[in-house]
């Protein structure tokens, strides 16, 4: 469960969640490209997938509203069937990013739902490069989350 403690900010704001960020952090935070390929070039190191859990869900309203998924023809609420991913990044055996990632199964590719639903431990920027899938991010936000379970993984009090 992520519950969210500071608001929502842009990246490119001055105040707020991105305080206190190293100049490298808000690089990897804000790239519009593959976080693998970044952090790959950071470290200077091969990046790994640490599997968390690859289901199939129902998105709320909410997160649909969010990820701009239009509504149904009759304005009924949207219960989108919807990939959801849970990993850590890591890189020399090291917990660097904790990744959740929603992809509405309506707008997945077949082949990388396999790959995915598989249990593959690629990162997921790999898996789009190697089946030619582009991708950008757009609409990033930034805040500060309570995540008990990422939290757990790395030996911290859930609060």
């Amino acid at each position: 469960m992520l519950t969210l403690v500071q608001r929502w900010s842009r990246g490119d704001e001055s105040i707020g969640v991105m305080d206190g960020l190293l100049e490298a952090q808000r690089e990897l935070l804000l790239s519009t490209g593959s976080m693998t390929l970044a952090l790959e070039t950071h470290t200077g190191k091969t990046v790994q997938v640490e599997l968390r859990k690859t289901v199939r869900i129902e998105l709320s309203e909410e997160t649909g509203d969010y990820l701009g998924l239009p509504l149904t023809p009759d304005k009924e609420p949207r219960r989108k069937k919807t990939l959801e991913r849970e990993v850590w990044l890591t890189s020399g055996g090291v917990r660097l990013i904790y990744a959740r990632t929603l992809i509405p199964l309506e707008c997945i590719d077949a082949g990388l739902l396999g790959r995915l639903e598989s249990g593959s431990a690629e990162p997921i920027g790999r898996i789009l490069a190697s089946l030619k899938i582009p991708f950008s991010k757009s609409r990033l936000q930034v805040g500060t989350l309570r995540a008990a379970e990422p939290g757990h993984d790395l030996g911290l009090d859930p609060d």
